[in-house]
Protein backbone atom coordinates (compact mmCIF):
# COMPACT_ATOMS: atom_id res chain seq x y z
CA UNK A 1 0.00 0.00 0.00
CA UNK A 2 1.17 3.58 -0.68
CA UNK A 3 2.43 5.61 1.86
CA UNK A 4 0.35 8.02 1.27
CA UNK A 5 -3.18 5.75 1.34
CA UNK A 6 -1.58 4.10 4.62
CA UNK A 7 -1.20 7.36 6.01
CA UNK A 8 -5.44 7.91 6.33
CA UNK A 9 -7.87 7.72 8.93
CA UNK A 10 -8.03 4.00 9.67
CA UNK A 11 -11.80 4.88 9.76
CA UNK A 12 -12.04 5.55 6.72
CA UNK A 13 -12.66 3.15 3.70
CA UNK A 14 -10.04 3.46 1.56
CA UNK A 15 -10.75 5.16 -1.58
CA UNK A 16 -7.86 3.99 -3.88
CA UNK A 17 -7.59 0.43 -4.85
CA UNK A 18 -3.39 -0.76 -5.87
CA UNK A 19 -2.43 -3.64 -6.69
CA UNK A 20 0.91 -4.88 -7.91
CA UNK A 21 -0.05 -7.72 -10.26
CA UNK A 22 -0.52 -8.69 -13.66
CA UNK A 23 -4.04 -6.99 -13.92
CA UNK A 24 -5.52 -3.40 -13.14
CA UNK A 25 -8.74 -2.94 -10.84
CA UNK A 26 -11.34 -0.65 -13.10
CA UNK A 27 -12.90 1.65 -10.61
CA UNK A 28 -15.32 3.15 -12.83
CA UNK A 29 -16.70 -0.58 -13.82
CA UNK A 30 -17.31 -1.42 -10.26
CA UNK A 31 -20.85 -2.12 -8.68
CA UNK A 32 -20.75 -2.82 -5.61
CA UNK A 33 -21.78 -6.31 -4.29
CA UNK A 34 -22.48 -7.31 -8.01
CA UNK A 35 -19.24 -6.82 -10.61
CA UNK A 36 -15.90 -6.02 -10.48
CA UNK A 37 -13.52 -5.64 -13.41
CA UNK A 38 -10.11 -5.82 -14.29
CA UNK A 39 -8.20 -5.55 -17.18
CA UNK A 40 -4.56 -6.85 -17.96
CA UNK A 41 -1.87 -4.30 -16.63
CA UNK A 42 0.88 -3.87 -19.56
CA UNK A 43 3.44 -2.63 -17.20
CA UNK A 44 3.72 -5.74 -14.99
CA UNK A 45 6.72 -8.12 -15.32
CA UNK A 46 6.27 -11.45 -14.57
CA UNK A 47 9.29 -12.83 -13.10
CA UNK A 48 11.41 -15.31 -15.25
CA UNK A 49 11.63 -18.62 -14.68
CA UNK A 50 10.24 -21.03 -11.98
CA UNK A 51 7.64 -23.32 -11.88
CA UNK A 52 3.78 -21.77 -12.11
CA UNK A 53 2.34 -22.84 -8.50
CA UNK A 54 -0.48 -22.04 -6.59
CA UNK A 55 1.34 -19.65 -4.46
CA UNK A 56 4.82 -19.29 -6.06
CA UNK A 57 6.04 -19.07 -10.03
CA UNK A 58 5.54 -16.27 -12.66
CA UNK A 59 1.90 -14.72 -12.59
CA UNK A 60 0.92 -15.24 -16.09
CA UNK A 61 -2.23 -13.18 -16.93
CA UNK A 62 -3.50 -14.99 -20.13
CA UNK A 63 -6.57 -13.10 -20.60
CA UNK A 64 -7.18 -9.44 -21.27
CA UNK A 65 -10.31 -9.04 -19.25
CA UNK A 66 -11.59 -10.58 -16.04
CA UNK A 67 -14.89 -9.88 -14.96
CA UNK A 68 -16.09 -11.07 -11.06
CA UNK A 69 -19.61 -11.31 -10.84
CA UNK A 70 -21.49 -11.83 -7.85
CA UNK A 71 -24.30 -13.93 -8.22
CA UNK A 72 -26.88 -16.28 -5.83
CA UNK A 73 -26.25 -19.75 -6.57
CA UNK A 74 -29.07 -20.33 -9.04
CA UNK A 75 -28.51 -17.82 -11.17
CA UNK A 76 -24.56 -18.86 -11.48
CA UNK A 77 -25.70 -22.46 -12.41
CA UNK A 78 -27.98 -21.31 -15.18
CA UNK A 79 -25.63 -18.66 -16.45
CA UNK A 80 -22.67 -21.24 -16.39
CA UNK A 81 -25.24 -23.76 -18.02
CA UNK A 82 -25.82 -20.93 -20.61
CA UNK A 83 -22.21 -20.20 -21.40
CA UNK A 84 -22.23 -16.62 -20.10
CA UNK A 85 -19.99 -17.39 -17.55
CA UNK A 86 -16.71 -19.01 -17.44
CA UNK A 87 -16.09 -20.28 -14.20
CA UNK A 88 -17.83 -20.58 -11.15
CA UNK A 89 -14.94 -20.76 -7.61
CA UNK A 90 -16.92 -22.36 -5.09
CA UNK A 91 -20.81 -23.85 -5.83
CA UNK A 92 -22.94 -24.94 -2.80
CA UNK A 93 -21.84 -29.03 -2.07
CA UNK A 94 -25.58 -30.49 -2.90
CA UNK A 95 -25.05 -28.46 -6.63
CA UNK A 96 -22.11 -30.08 -7.25
CA UNK A 97 -22.83 -33.26 -8.91
CA UNK A 98 -25.93 -31.09 -10.95
CA UNK A 99 -23.15 -29.59 -12.59
CA UNK A 100 -21.09 -32.97 -12.96
CA UNK A 101 -23.18 -34.27 -15.36
CA UNK A 102 -23.63 -31.84 -17.81
CA UNK A 103 -20.73 -32.91 -20.09
CA UNK A 104 -20.04 -29.24 -21.19
CA UNK A 105 -19.02 -28.66 -17.77
CA UNK A 106 -15.80 -29.92 -15.70
CA UNK A 107 -15.88 -30.23 -12.43
CA UNK A 108 -12.37 -30.27 -10.53
CA UNK A 109 -12.08 -30.55 -6.57
CA UNK A 110 -10.78 -27.01 -4.89
CA UNK A 111 -7.23 -26.64 -5.69
CA UNK A 112 -5.92 -26.11 -2.37
CA UNK A 113 -6.47 -26.93 1.22
CA UNK A 114 -10.01 -25.31 2.94
CA UNK A 115 -9.63 -24.90 6.71
CA UNK A 116 -12.74 -24.56 8.72
CA UNK A 117 -12.93 -24.03 12.67
CA UNK A 118 -16.05 -25.47 14.85
CA UNK A 119 -15.30 -24.90 18.16
CA UNK A 120 -17.70 -24.55 21.52
CA UNK A 121 -18.60 -21.54 22.91
CA UNK A 122 -16.54 -22.87 26.36
CA UNK A 123 -17.35 -19.50 28.04
CA UNK A 124 -21.11 -20.76 28.69
CA UNK A 125 -22.56 -24.28 29.82
CA UNK A 126 -22.50 -26.78 29.64
CA UNK A 127 -19.61 -26.41 27.26
CA UNK A 128 -17.13 -24.52 30.10
CA UNK A 129 -17.11 -27.95 31.31
CA UNK A 130 -14.37 -29.55 29.88
CA UNK A 131 -15.78 -33.19 30.60
CA UNK A 132 -18.87 -32.34 28.57
CA UNK A 133 -15.98 -30.89 25.84
CA UNK A 134 -14.08 -34.17 25.76
CA UNK A 135 -17.07 -36.37 26.16
CA UNK A 136 -19.12 -35.06 22.74
CA UNK A 137 -15.86 -35.08 21.17
CA UNK A 138 -16.62 -39.07 21.33
CA UNK A 139 -20.07 -38.26 20.50
CA UNK A 140 -19.72 -36.19 16.82
CA UNK A 141 -19.23 -38.96 13.90
CA UNK A 142 -16.70 -35.99 12.48
CA UNK A 143 -17.06 -38.19 8.82
CA UNK A 144 -20.96 -37.39 8.89
CA UNK A 145 -20.41 -33.38 9.52
CA UNK A 146 -17.69 -32.56 7.21
CA UNK A 147 -19.69 -34.48 4.64
CA UNK A 148 -22.72 -32.03 5.68
CA UNK A 149 -20.21 -29.24 5.07
CA UNK A 150 -18.45 -30.27 2.43
CA UNK A 151 -19.70 -32.99 0.43
CA UNK A 152 -17.49 -35.52 -1.47
CA UNK A 153 -18.17 -35.16 -4.79
CA UNK A 154 -18.45 -39.39 -5.83
CA UNK A 155 -17.80 -39.29 -9.46
CA UNK A 156 -14.28 -37.38 -8.92
CA UNK A 157 -13.40 -39.53 -6.26
CA UNK A 158 -12.58 -36.21 -3.45
CA UNK A 159 -13.90 -36.59 -0.14
CA UNK A 160 -14.39 -34.54 3.13
CA UNK A 161 -12.34 -34.69 6.17
CA UNK A 162 -11.48 -33.81 9.73
CA UNK A 163 -8.61 -34.21 12.02
CA UNK A 164 -9.11 -33.54 15.44
CA UNK A 165 -6.47 -31.12 17.32
CA UNK A 166 -7.94 -33.00 20.55
CA UNK A 167 -7.62 -36.19 19.31
CA UNK A 168 -4.21 -35.33 18.53
CA UNK A 169 -3.02 -34.57 21.59
CA UNK A 170 -4.80 -37.17 23.30
CA UNK A 171 -3.55 -40.08 21.30
CA UNK A 172 -5.74 -42.89 23.27
CA UNK A 173 -9.28 -41.37 22.23
CA UNK A 174 -10.98 -43.72 20.52
CA UNK A 175 -12.20 -42.90 16.72
CA UNK A 176 -15.26 -40.12 16.03
CA UNK A 177 -17.37 -42.57 15.56
CA UNK A 178 -17.04 -43.56 19.11
CA UNK A 179 -20.12 -43.77 21.44
CA UNK A 180 -21.05 -41.05 23.58
CA UNK A 181 -21.77 -43.02 26.53
CA UNK A 182 -18.41 -45.29 26.21
CA UNK A 183 -16.73 -41.74 26.04
CA UNK A 184 -17.93 -40.90 29.18
CA UNK A 185 -17.49 -43.62 31.15
CA UNK A 186 -13.79 -44.58 29.28
CA UNK A 187 -13.01 -40.70 30.77
CA UNK A 188 -14.75 -40.49 33.77
CA UNK A 189 -16.19 -43.47 35.37
CA UNK A 190 -19.47 -44.30 35.64
CA UNK A 191 -20.67 -42.13 38.80
CA UNK A 192 -20.04 -39.35 36.75
CA UNK A 193 -23.51 -37.93 35.90
CA UNK A 194 -24.15 -35.93 32.22
CA UNK A 195 -25.83 -32.61 32.00
CA UNK A 196 -28.32 -32.77 29.74
CA UNK A 197 -27.20 -31.31 25.88
CA UNK A 198 -29.28 -30.99 23.27
CA UNK A 199 -28.01 -30.62 19.67
CA UNK A 200 -30.24 -28.78 17.25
Amino acid sequence: MPERLAATSPFKPVAEIIGSGPYRFLPEEHIAGARAAYERFPLYQPRAGGPVGFTSGPKIAHFDRVEWLTLDSFSAMAALHAGEIDWWELPPSDMVEQLARDRDLTVISQYATAVGILRFNHLHPPFNNVAVRRALLGAVDQAEAMTAVAAPIPSSGATASACSAQALRWPTMPGSNFCAGHAIMWRFGRSWRAPVITVN
